[in-house]
């Protein structure tokens, strides 16, 4: 079995997910949020992540952390936050969530608190 301490997806669409498990930090871009702002055309041409099937996804394997970043800037940070609460309140996430909202940067993100406390 591999660990991983850190893992990194790029502009990627949620596919093969079992190759971040037992990973302790996983950072996954979200540019969008929900898959029903979609048609089901534009889904399958689509090369970004989906917020949603991200946490989704991300239940299925070992992980202690998920930081998101790469959002789309149509939406706003209410409604990111929004989203992050609600999907993992949906999937019953027991690890941090955390964020790196549109034209935000951090230094020390872990030290921040989690979305989803």
């Amino acid at each position: 079995m591999r660990d991983n301490i850190l893992a990194y997806s790029g502009d990627t669409p949620v596919e093969n997910f079992h190759i971040w498990d037992n990973t302790e930090v996983l950072i996954h871009e979200a540019t969008f949020l929900k898959r029903d702002e979609f048609t089901d055309e534009e889904l399958q041409n689509n090369k970004h992540s989906i917020l949603e099937d991200v946490i989704k996804a991300a239940t299925t394997i070992n992980i202690d952390t998920l930081i998101f970043g790469h959002f789309s800037s149509r939406y706003s940070n209410a409604e990111i936050d929004d989203c992050i609460k609600a999907c993992c309140k949906n999937y019953h996430v027991r690890f941090n969530v955390f964020r790196v909202l549109p034209g935000e940067y951090l230094h020390d993100i872990i030290s921040s608190p989690p979305v989803n406390c």
